[in-house]
């Protein structure tokens, strides 16, 4: 009775791996997302953020508040492993962006820069029909 319990334990544990691997694998970073960054220097506390995916590349842009129309490309914009990453350049720093998925509207991780870690969380933006 203990080993098939044993046994019974070793499988679900390894069907719930396989779901989580499934689910990750799923998401898709595209699209509009609204950022915060409350930790963040004035004025880079929140913004948006959209990701693309043409030619088999991602491309990132990030607008701040009070700068129109104008957009921050992402540099080296990846997305493996279930993270997306890309560097920024801001005033002449190099800010290094992580961010995992939490569900398919919702990615945290945070901003590296010579000033420290900022914690970064990002929602999708909800288009309306």
């Amino acid at each position: 009775m203990r080993k098939i319990l044993v046994t019974l334990l070793i499988v679900v544990a390894g069907l719930s791996t396989l779901t989580a691997q499934k689910t990750s694998s799923k998401f898709k970073p595209e699209g509009k997302w609204q950022f915060e960054a409350p930790s963040a220097p004035e004025g880079y506390t929140f913004g948006s953020m959209e990701v693309t995916f043409a030619d088999k590349k991602y491309a990132a842009l990030m607008g701040l508040p009070g700068g129109g129309d104008y957009k921050l490309p992402g540099d080296q914009v990846k997305f493996e492993n279930g993270e997306l990453t890309f560097k920024l350049y801001i005033e002449g720093e190099e800010i290094l962006i992580s961010l995992k998925p939490e569900g398919n509207d919702k990615m945290t991780g945070k901003a590296v820069y010579s000033g420290g870690d900022i914690p970064l969380t990002c929602n999708r933006d909800k288009e309306k029909k």
